[in-house]
């Protein structure tokens, strides 16, 4: 249909009209976005949300190789809530627990860690329980495959591991299944061997301190006996100090 000089001005003027509103309605709607208290306050916990996954992104990369999910499942003395499902990894100084829930990263140095335990029965596979049997051989054959077909169609295989994690100040329990107790003894062997260190280092410095304490005793008597005098018991405790 042809438009006429007036009608094709109509329709002009409608068409910059609904162009304008259009235009008029998106300023309004952006207008509000950044004005409105609410939105502003939501695009900011997005942003934030943003950078707090980014860095929990950056921080775990580290770790990425050795890393496992796990749950924690107990403790005192941190900020993770019960059935937290958690990434535990471990790097050459210190250990990894990023919370999936919260995007947020937990480091510990290994020189902090005081108790380190890794426990479980490991990966375990159950069944049914069913035996073959039946009258006459051809009974148990037929009895034993029947069995066999059951068993393979109700078998579950679980792993079940615990670590167990303490510093000065708190205590953290986790169960994995994505490893065996044996695989964490392997990957978590640093912290192992320094907190044997550790222990060995604190058994050698009470024993020396006895020894010590022994041997000033010892000097002591002699001074009182009149073995040594002031200056030679005054002087053999100092080299034994010193």
């Amino acid at each position: 249909m042809l438009l006429n000089g007036k009608n094709s001005e109509n329709f002009a003027g409608s068409l910059l009209t609904a162009i304008l509103l259009t235009v008029l309605v998106w300023f309004i709607t952006l207008k509000m976005l950044y004005t409105d208290p609410k939105i502003k306050e939501q695009n900011e916990k997005l942003e934030q949300q943003r950078i707090a996954r980014s860095q929990f992104v950056k921080d775990s990369k580290t770790y990425v190789d050795e890393s496992f999910l796990g749950i924690y499942i107990g403790g005192s003395g941190n900020e993770l809530k019960e059935n937290t499902k958690v990434l535990l990894g471990c790097s050459a100084n210190s250990l990894y627990i990023g919370n999936l829930s919260e995007l947020e990263n937990i480091i510990i140095p290994h020189k902090e860690i005081t108790l380190f335990e890794i426990s479980g029965e490991g990966t375990v596979t159950t069944n049914a329980g069913i035996v073959g049997g039946g009258f006459g051989v051809e009974g148990f054959i037929k009895g034993a495959v029947v069995a066999e077909i059951v068993n393979k169609a109700t078998a579950k295989t679980s792993t079940n591991t615990f670590m167990r994690l303490m510093t000065g100040n708190s205590e953290m329990y986790f169960h994995i299944s994505e490893r065996e107790p044996a695989q964490l003894q392997i990957l978590f062997s640093k912290i192992f061997v320094l907190l044997n260190a550790s222990k060995n280092i604190g058994v050698t410095s009470s024993d020396k301190a006895k020894s010590i304490g022994d041997e000033l005793i010892k000097l002591h008597s002699l001074f009182k006996d009149g073995v040594l005098t002031e200056a030679e018991f005054e002087q053999a405790k100092k080299n034994l100090i010193s």
